[in-house]
Parts: structure tokens; sequence; C-alpha cells
């Protein structure tokens, strides 16, 4: 499979000097030039995501322009959600976002951000129940020990889907590892 992030060169240098700000702004000139791509417009996405969730705890740091990243953020999933709510790369990403954070980010949605989960994993299930990662992640489990056995079934996958040392890759690696805490080599 290919990888679900797209490489971008410099991008791993600003993540662990801390310049999220850069990297995120970096990103989205990117994805502005490449006459706003997909994969571009993912990796923004989350870049910006991720950057503002952890801001603050160690992670991030405080001083990132948390304003800017939400601003990037919320163009990103706007674009994403009239261009590419059918692809599997920008459904998983949004999925992934309101699970974890909602409507934090996503005034706009603040009433709603439950039931848009909803609809984008009933969408990308059905449009990538064929596909072995679709599968996976677009699926609602039970319990965390369902989702560890499914998570299980891909880890064979996962270094194909995130080949890169970023910051963000690792996140995902870590994520979908069915063994919680185990440092990933």
């Amino acid at each position: 499979m290919k990888p679900l992030l797209v490489f971008v060169e410099g991008l791993s240098e600003m993540e662990r000097s801390q310049k999220w700000d850069d990297a995120c702004v970096l990103l989205y000139n990117k994805w502005v030039e490449s006459n706003r791509e997909q994969q571009y417009l993912v990796r923004t996405m989350l870049e910006a995501w991720y950057a503002a969730l952890e801001h603050g705890t160690g992670v991030v740091p405080e001083d990132i322009n948390l304003s800017t990243l939400t601003t990037i953020l919320q163009e990103c999933v706007l674009y994403g959600h009239i261009h590419h709510s059918s692809d599997l790369q920008y459904l998983w990403a949004i999925c992934h976002i309101l699970n974890i954070s909602g409507s934090m980010f996503m005034p706009e949605i603040a009433n709603s951000w439950d039931a848009e989960h909803k609809a984008f994993m009933k969408k990308g299930f059905e449009l990538f129940h064929d596909n072995e990662f679709g599968r996976i992640v677009f699926s609602e489990y039970s319990s965390i020990h369902e989702q560890d056995a499914a998570h299980k079934s891909i880890h064979h996958i996962l270094p194909s889907l995130f080949p890169h040392d970023t910051e963000l890759e690792r996140y995902f690696l870590r994520l979908y590892n069915p063994i919680r805490n185990i440092a990933l080599e």
C-alpha cells in the first residue's frame, strides 16, 4: 500500500526543532503550490490538527500560533469536505480528527460533530470495506480488545502506510500498534 501521508523534505527536522508553525506553513504552501492536491491536503490538515491538539503538552510548545494552526485546519477540512469527501485518506483523516477532538477546532459543527463523524465512518466503510486498511479504520468496535485485534490484523502494512520518520507518523504507528505502550523500532 502507498503511504497515507506525503513526505515533505525538511518536515521532520522542523518537528524535532519544535517549529510546528513553520512545518504547518510549509505544508500549507506545498498544498497551495500543488494546486490543492489531496495528498498535501491530508498531511497539512493532520499536521495542523496534531500541533493544535498537542499544544502546550511538551510535544508541542506553548508559544506556537494556535490561531494560524486552527485557521489552516479549518480551511483544509472545508476544502476536503467539498472536494475529497470520497477519498480514503481524507475520510480516514477527518474521522480520526472528529473521533479524538470532536468540534474542538471547528466550532461551526459544535452541535453536529458526532453525527458528522458517524456519517463519515459509514461512508468510509461503504466505500472502502474491500480495502484492508479502510475496513479496519472505518469499522466500529464494541471494546478496546476488539479494536486491538483488528489493529493487529493490519500491523504488517503499517510500515508501508507510515514509512517516514516524522512525529505525526510515529503517532499513528503508536496508535495502530495493538500492543499498547510498546516502543516501535
